[in-house]
């Protein structure tokens, strides 16, 4: 599953001014195609339009998700066989001078 996000700004009925909306359009696990050229239009936009108009574009970004995964996303606890420490067995622990 494919989600693009981008801001944009819309003249809310009542109001004067432009609010900056947060929009986002989902997209089908297989389609990163399609995912791509929508956030290309949407970054199109924003390259071409005035910042300070309506529908004006910004911060365009696209994220994935694999709604079939197993696990928790991040990483995982290692397996107790697991030998690794940050600091070398053979070297002295570092200590401050005062």
């Amino acid at each position: 599953m494919y989600q693009v996000y981008w801001i944009e700004l819309i003249r809310i009925p009542g109001q004067t001014e432009l609010a900056k909306t947060p929009l986002n359009k989902e997209f089908d696990g297989t389609k990163l195609t399609e995912v791509i050229a929508f956030a290309e239009s949407l970054r199109l936009r924003q390259r071409t339009g005035d910042p300070a108009t309506e529908s004006a574009v910004s911060f365009v970004t696209y994220c994935s998700e694999n709604p079939n995964s197993v696990g928790h996303p991040g990483v995982s606890d290692p397996p107790s066989s697991y030998d690794w420490q940050k600091r070398r067995k053979n070297m002295p622990a570092f200590r401050p001078k005062k």
